[in-house]
């Protein structure tokens, strides 16, 4: 192999691979960013201060990790999930937490079992997303499907304790207006055909309308 042969192979090489390694190194950091801004919003998520501002600094770092993650690549579904259920938490925290003394606050700011375990699993998800993109790729769809489905169940035993308006706010159902937009439409297409009036041969096999004399 001549010596002009080789830097043009190394040329080649080095063109494709530094860029690859650029992308490579910049994503991983893009990712690191994206878990340290997760990890924030689970701090304020668990904190109980009682400062009337917390709620405010917990969306706004929420909305933070939720343009962080989907500017790094993160599934749009994945973080909505964590996103609204990590609110749902934070909602039902204080809710418990709004008892009639101090000591009654401590005892009961503690999020229900069930919830909790909801809550875990959308963060664990969101964990995997992060770091295992091509293992959460695989699991994603039945976890996805997990929570959503023992989150309806949650909603639909209407525990006191547990506050779901952001959830109900938020519709998770993917591409749930659009379904209802082609519902409408076949609902429309069907009643179109059954309302059209009905053609009968005529004398010469033309077609007549129904009641033509």
């Amino acid at each position: 192999m001549t010596a002009l042969t080789q830097a043009v192979l190394g040329g080649l090489v080095g063109g494709a691979l530094v860029p690859y390694l650029t992308y490579a190194k910049e994503k991983r950091v893009a990712r690191s960013a994206v878990r340290q801004s997760l990890s924030r919003v689970e701090q304020l998520r668990r904190a109980r201060t009682g400062d009337p501002a917390e709620a405010e600094r917990f969306r706004a770092t929420l909305a933070a990790f939720e343009a962080d993650a989907l500017s790094a690549g993160l599934c749009r579904a994945v973080v909505d999930v964590y996103a609204v259920t990590a609110s749902v938490a934070f909602d039902s925290t204080r809710l418990a937490r709004a008892g009639s003394t101090p000591r009654d606050r401590e005892d009961r700011g503690q999020l229900p079992g069930d919830l909790a375990a909801v809550v875990d699993a959308a963060r664990e998800l969101a964990v995997d997303t992060i770091w295992r993109p091509a293992y959460s790729a695989v699991t994603r769809p039945v976890r996805l499907w997990s929570i959503r489905r023992t989150a309806e169940l949650l909603i639909d035993a209407e525990d006191p304790a547990a506050d779901w308006s952001a959830w109900r706010e938020r519709e998770l159902r993917p591409n749930g207006g659009l379904r209802d937009i082609r519902r409408r439409r076949r609902a429309t297409a069907k009643a179109a055909v059954t309302s059209a009036p009905v053609r009968e041969a005529g004398p010469g096999g033309g077609a007549l309308r129904a009641g033509s004399d």
